[in-house]
């Protein structure tokens, strides 16, 4: 993921999180995995954004996007990574 995904997945999630049709996401988000074959990554969503939180070269570049983009200032790693995980519970990826 691109520092810009995680801004888009973060604006998306806190702009529509009361219409999302999130069945209809979980439906898209296993069709792309299973397009890409990582299935099994699925399973593992949780961990795999715990560790992605704890990943300083991660955290560098959303600082370097932040401090290039005006509009995404004031959001930390943090709220990104957060937003990540919502969207993972809501749509019960595991």
């Amino acid at each position: 993921m691109q520092p810009r995904d995680f801004y888009d997945l973060y604006m998306f999630y806190n702009l529509y999180k009361d219409i999302i049709d999130y069945d209809m996401l979980k439906t898209a988000v296993k069709r792309t995995a299973e397009k890409r074959g990582s299935e099994g990554e699925l399973a593992d969503w949780i961990s795999i954004c715990d560790e992605m939180m704890q990943d300083s070269s991660l955290e560098s570049l959303w600082e370097n996007y932040r401090i290039n983009n005006a509009f995404s200032s004031e959001t930390t790693f943090v709220d990104v990574m957060n937003a990540v995980k919502k969207v993972g519970r809501r749509i019960s990826i595991a």
